[in-house]
């Protein structure tokens, strides 16, 4: 009264924001800025969400779904509704790792939930394809995980549009190592895209790749630094896994012509007759409509010969480079151990694993561009596939 400022009573002194101060609601110097959520397919919304959780240029792009996970109800019953515990795991584990530039592509009842509960204001949800005619036939709702999967590669495409560059992972994933460093090395930078190697067991007695004749580089270093070839090995034993995908590619190169054909090739199949197989006596099986076979198929099919490996590699053909064809860390970092001897032995290992890559050549120019770009799939040190049966500290993870 009087023009005097009034404080606010004491009772609304304890009504704050209850998530002030906490990870994932807070920004934090120059680190990503909390978002209030929203539909990616509404005006500004997809261009705000980028900017406010990108870090130089950096976006690790995750998604959850809160329904039914088609794939588990027979081989795993127990998990066949998706919970966010793997997400929140995950974050943990990043945030640990000093790596908080995630966006989460959700739905808007889970987002609000994780806003809610978790304090976690980095989540989106999209209506992209929500009336698509072939959802009811396919048995698909919004929300799906099949739908939601082609949504998220639809914008990954868009942040390479946009010049970000895309960190895509699963949420049942650990990482022991900070990635970017690994990822911005000598030996990985030349690759466009790095994806996770899905080792064929029963089509090659789970063999991992190895250097069949001395490793060579091409006489024209300029065509692929830090090429160092030994082999090749054909398509079939070279299967993609992008559950764990890096891409740093832009419109006209290969690797966005990859991830753009994965959306399209999924939109294609939704728009076609639902696939009902015999074993199914009529029923539709929508795991036909997962994103990973469609990958695999685009990179398979914009595959190119490659001059710069040694001997020149078909197009239906990887090339093996050798782990040794340049070092795994930038300079200035050794690895995520303190003994420094351990750090040695680690690099050691690092330079004997041999890692398969594939040139890819977009099919038709975009606006005049037309890149060939090199994919990489990871030695499996990077991106490996293992157990954890016993943890001696969780609370140190």
């Amino acid at each position: 009264k009087g023009g005097r400022a009034v404080p606010p009573p004491a009772a609304l002194e304890k009504i704050r924001d209850p998530c002030a101060g906490r990870p994932g609601a807070t920004a934090r110097g120059s680190g990503p800025r909390p978002i209030p959520g929203g539909d990616l397919e509404a005006s500004g919304v997809l261009e705000a969400a980028f900017a406010a959780r990108a870090v130089e240029g950096e976006l690790i792009f995750l998604s959850v779904g809160d329904t039914r996970d088609h794939r588990r109800v027979a081989k795993d019953p127990a998990l066949k509704d998706i919970s966010t515990d793997f997400l929140l795991h995950l974050l943990a584990n990043l945030r640990a790792l000093g790596r908080e530039n995630w966006l989460i592509l959700s739905t808007r009842r889970l987002c609000g939930r994780l806003q809610a509960e978790h304090c976690e204001r980095s989540c989106v949800w999209s209506t992209l394809w929500d009336d698509h005619p072939g959802l009811e036939p396919w048995r698909l709702k919004p929300g799906d995980m099949f739908l939601m999967w082609a949504q998220q590669w639809r914008y990954v495409a868009r942040a390479l549009e946009l010049g970000y560059r895309v960190f895509r992972a699963d949420t049942d994933v650990y990482f022991a190592e900070d990635p970017y460093p690994l990822l911005r090395s000598p030996l990985l930078r030349p690759f466009e895209m790095v994806v996770q190697h899905d080792f064929a067991s029963m089509l090659d007695n789970n063999r991992r790749p190895a250097c069949s004749a001395p490793p060579r580089r091409p006489a024209d270093s300029a065509v692929a630094p830090g090429l160092q070839t030994c082999g090749t090995r054909p398509r079939h034993l070279a299967l993609l896994n992008i559950g764990l995908l890096y891409v740093r590619s832009s419109p006209g190169g290969g690797a966005y012509a990859a991830i753009n054909e994965t959306w399209a090739a999924f939109l294609s199949k939704l728009s076609g007759p639902p696939y009902k197989p015999k074993h199914l006596n009529g029923r539709v099986e929508s795991q036909a409509l997962i994103d990973q076979p469609f990958m695999r198929k685009a990179v398979d099919e914009l595959a190119a010969p490659d001059s710069a490996s040694l001997p020149p590699k078909p197009a239906s053909h990887w090339a093996v480079v050798s782990g040794a064809s340049a070092h795994p860390y930038p300079a200035g970092v050794t690895c995520s151990l303190a003994d420094q001897g351990g750090c040695g032995a680690v690099l050691e290992a690092r330079r004997k694993t041999a890692f398969l890559v594939q040139l890819v050549r977009p099919r038709r120019p975009l606006a005049g561009l037309r890149r060939d770009e090199r994919i990489a799939l990871a030695p499996d040190w990077l991106f490996g596939r293992g157990c954890l049966t016993h943890v001696r500290r969780p609370l140190s993870l």
